[in-house]
């Protein structure tokens, strides 16, 4: 639920306003789980944990043969995955942006068991091959990266809105935008 929920963009110089808002607000978030769960015990057993592995999109831009983001990768690879999380036992979904993607486990691990750690690597493994697998049909290559070399940068991206390769000023773009 939380990344699904779409708000405006704040500039900063309007965000600093709320600073001391957000920090009450996970303060008093934080006293209210503690109080909520401080007198629960689980036991060991039932616990479970799970991954999450983020890939950056990638394709070779026709214009200049040069490898770039594709900031529309995600919409073109989450549909071979829609409906297939019982069959692959993970879930792809869309991370910080369009052409950045998470992978998660479909059921989480058990906390308490010797074979967990073996269990999250192929799951893991698996997850990178089968996404891969697709990217790759539709020409796109996976990576990843904390952070592209040269995000932000003119002409550091592929994109299917034809639209986005006349802007000339990407910061005044988004601060008009607020994307």
């Amino acid at each position: 639920v939380f990344l699904k929920e779409s708000t405006d963009i704040l500039l900063w110089e309007e965000a600093i306003e709320y600073q001391q808002q957000i920090k009450d607000s996970g303060i008093k978030q934080a006293i209210n789980l503690f109080k909520k769960f401080k007198d629960i015990y689980i036991n060991l057993e039932d616990l479970r944990w799970g991954d999450e592995m983020e890939y950056e999109l990638f394709t070779k831009d026709p214009r200049d043969d040069q490898l770039k983001i594709h900031i529309d990768g995600y919409g073109h690879i989450s549909k071979r995955f829609v409906g297939q999380e019982k069959t692959e036992d993970f879930i792809v979904q869309q991370e910080f942006c369009g052409f950045m993607i998470e992978t998660v486990p479909y059921q989480p691990f058990k906390l308490y068991d010797v074979n967990t750690s073996l269990d999250a690597f192929h799951n893991l493994v698996k997850r990178r091959n089968r996404i891969g697998e697709e990217a790759s049909k539709i020409d796109l290559q996976l990576v990843s990266l904390a952070n592209f070399p040269n995000l932000g940068a003119k002409d550091a991206f592929v994109t299917d809105n034809k639209e986005l390769y006349e802007i000339e000023d990407y910061e005044e773009h988004n601060i008009d935008t607020r994307s």
